[in-house]
């Protein structure tokens, strides 16, 4: 399931920032919401702190964990929730 989002900004500034940049990637948890990063890689690197995933040693394959969803940022502000 992929729903689209807008993101919310407080000044112009901002929303210039995200029209300017690539996609980021963050993962959300029921509790807790991770940091954007700027490829998926990274992102999953990451998840373990919030508790979203973990990253297999040997294989290197992303797990995450039941409830997680990762969101995408969009150049025009929008924002992809996958399920």
């Amino acid at each position: 399931m992929v729903r689209h989002l807008t993101a919310i900004n407080g000044t112009n500034a901002n929303q210039n920032r995200i029209i300017a940049m690539n996609k980021l990637y963050r993962y959300v948890t029921a509790h807790r919401v991770g940091k954007w990063y700027p490829d998926l890689v990274t992102a999953q690197r990451f998840a373990f702190k919030i508790g979203a995933g973990f990253m297999a040693e040997k294989s290197g394959q992303f797990s995450s964990y039941m409830g997680t969803r990762l969101e995408v940022l969009l150049p025009d502000g929008r924002v992809l929730v996958t399920a």
